[in-house]
């Protein structure tokens, strides 16, 4: 008699040779994948139970407490492979335009690394914003200094040369004060 993990692996290869002659489609192999799990499951849990079912009996019959039994996990690696039958349009598209086609595209090791490989750092994209949005100006030259230094000179002495004026009284200027009245 076949034990689970074995029965498991033989209906597992049932349905990838139909899916590789294109004998099933999606609805067929999810329903099909429903099953042969559940199946799988119920059997891996009546062969738990009835390991501890001999271990209780083993202990009554010897007079000793019965141990306390690890539990058969089930196996990953075919459950991965079931996994994988489900998702095999996914994972087989080989078209370079199934990450922008797709919605949620599935994606293998070397496509990871093609795409991060295209990616634009992170750290290039903030240093540029920085710069951009920073202002980073460049530093003057001292003849630009010493130009603006004797600019800010002419217009000074002239704004204190229309000052003087207007405060002697040689030119006509409107000085206007409102005072409000609190109320």
């Amino acid at each position: 008699m076949a034990t689970h993990t074995e029965q498991l692996k033989t209906e597992i290869s049932v349905i990838e040779r139909k899916v590789r002659e294109g004998g099933m489609c999606f609805e067929e192999r999810s329903a099909e994948i429903d099953r042969v799990s559940k199946e799988y499951v119920l059997r891996l849990s009546s062969f738990n139970d009835a390991q501890k079912a001999a271990e209780e009996l083993s202990a009554e019959s010897s007079g000793r407490k019965p141990r306390e039994l690890p539990i058969n996990p089930p196996d990953t690696a075919l459950l991965d492979r079931l996994s994988d039958l489900l998702l095999h349009e996914d994972l087989t598209d080989k078209t370079p335009w199934k990450i922008r086609n797709t919605e949620y595209p599935f994606m293998n090791a070397r496509m990871t690394e093609d795409r991060k490989a295209k990616d634009v750092k992170v750290s290039a994209i903030e240093r540029e914003q920085e710069r951009k949005l920073g202002g980073t100006r460049r530093m003057r030259a001292p003849q630009e200094h010493a130009f603006m230094d004797r600019a800010a000179r002419n217009k000074n002495a002239e704004r204190r040369r229309k000052y003087n004026a207007f405060v002697k009284g040689k030119t006509e200027g409107v000085l206007r004060v409102v005072i409000k009245k609190a109320e």
